[in-house]
């Protein structure tokens, strides 16, 4: 059994549990704010996690979305829908992974300058 703890902005921990606990693990040290229910724990209370919005990264806004590759080149789909350019090799190869994406906006599209996969795809 994993253990997904979220550091509230007080300092202290509260445990997580439910269906997103894998993406969750992996926004470790990302701001994240979390929806959910009571519920309980092996250190405790703890919440069960219904969704959540990754609120920054490494101090920045990311986008966040559905790595999807077109005629056009990539893009994210779901709630932050962007073209992104300059999307490094191997990013490329995770089309329909959750993603957050942090970079410049540029006239022709978010600029990947740094990212992180939440969900493989599949």
């Amino acid at each position: 059994m994993r253990l997904v703890n979220l550091q509230m902005e007080g300092g202290e921990t509260v445990g997580l549990t439910g269906d997103l606990l894998g993406e969750l693990m992996r926004l470790t040290g990302a701001v994240v704010s979390v929806v959910g229910s009571s519920s309980q724990t092996v250190q405790g209370e703890g919440v069960n996690v219904a969704r959540y919005e990754v609120v920054s990264v490494d101090g920045e806004t990311p986008s966040v979305g559905v790595l999807a590759e077109g005629g056009d080149g990539f893009s994210l789909e779901g709630e932050d829908e962007r073209t992104l350019v300059d999307v490094p090799p191997e990013l490329r190869s995770q089309v329909g992974a959750k993603i957050w994406v942090v970079g410049p906006d540029t006239a022709d599209g978010l600029r990947v300058r740094s990212y992180g996969v939440i969900r493989p795809a599949g």
